[in-house]
């Protein structure tokens, strides 16, 4: 993403206009939700085991707790626009709407239907490009552009917010339903026992079938998604101004020194200074375990 110093770059979000040739990525979470429109070209994309084929014109929408990666290769040219949008962000504009609207509701809904790409009408469509066009703008002039960037974005997010409430989704993810359903139930249930065993008589798999399949659709041991998403959860208690021990409670690890140890290897800090970090108000927007 861009430098956070870059004068694209408005306090709680960024948005730039990438023209690239994608030779894939590896798997990945941020600490800031992500909105990708599609342009042009070729777009495949992996969310939570859910892979989707993008046309010009579609959204796809990723919070800042789901694992996903740009899994194009093919090495043609492309174009598209990315936004990455802080959580702080939203919650300042919650409370500065005189009726509390909750424009995060759109990430929630989406990532709890495990379905992420939007397809907006031909003019809603057009509206969306003319604001990610402004809201890319490298050099933005005259009184009050900050401003003016932030209420292009609210008015994005607002679209996004009508969108996943009115459509149906489209039929294009491409998905082993027997995964889904135990990503389903790893989401559901962080705080509970998620060993090998207990999944595989759940599910009625072999547990070799079960790992296998599910490294193929996640790109992630089972341990492993198990491990990240627990971390995403405790990182997601504590910017809610949980403490470190009620961190370690909600998210399902049953040692204290190995949450920690699992903490600090991933975020680059233990839970307490992640904390202190988030009252500060000085965590950067960066890339989290690619």
């Amino acid at each position: 993403m861009p430098n956070q110093n870059d004068n694209r770059t408005v306090p709680g979000f960024t948005v730039y206009h990438d023209l690239n040739s994608p030779t894939g990525e590896s798997y990945h979470c941020h600490e800031y939700h992500e909105v990708i429109f599609f342009l042009s070209g070729e777009g495949r994309y992996v969310v939570e085991g859910k892979t989707y084929r993008l046309q010009p014109g579609d959204l796809l929408v990723i919070s800042d707790r789901e694992i996903h990666r740009d899994s194009e290769k093919s090495g043609k040219r492309r174009d598209r626009y990315i936004a990455y949008i802080d959580s702080a962000f939203l919650e300042e504009a919650k409370k500065a709407d005189r009726n509390g609207e909750d424009l995060s509701r759109c990430f929630d809904v989406l990532s709890g239907r495990r379905y992420h790409l939007l397809r907006l009408g031909a003019q809603e469509r057009k509206r969306a490009a003319a604001i990610f066009a402004a809201l890319a703008e490298a050099n933005p002039q005259g009184y009050g552009a900050d401003l003016l960037k932030k209420c292009y974005m609210i008015e994005l997010l607002v679209m996004l917010n009508r969108a996943c409430f009115s459509e149906d989704e489209p039929e294009e993810a491409l998905c082993n339903p027997k995964i889904q359903c135990i990503v389903e139930f790893i989401n559901t249930h962080l705080d509970g026992d998620l060993n090998l065993e207990l999944l595989s008589a759940r599910f009625g798999l072999s547990k070799y079938h079960m790992t296998r399949e599910f490294k193929r659709c996640l790109g992630l041991s089972l341990h492993q998604y198990v491990l990240k998403k627990r971390l995403l959860e405790a990182r997601a208690a504590l910017r809610q101004g949980q403490t470190a021990a009620q961190a370690f409670a909600l998210s399902g690890f049953s040692d204290y020194s190995h949450f920690s140890r699992a903490f600090r290897e991933t975020f680059g800090m233990s839970p307490r200074e992640y904390r202190m970090k988030v009252k500060e108000g000085s965590f950067s927007m960066k890339v989290l375990f690619e």
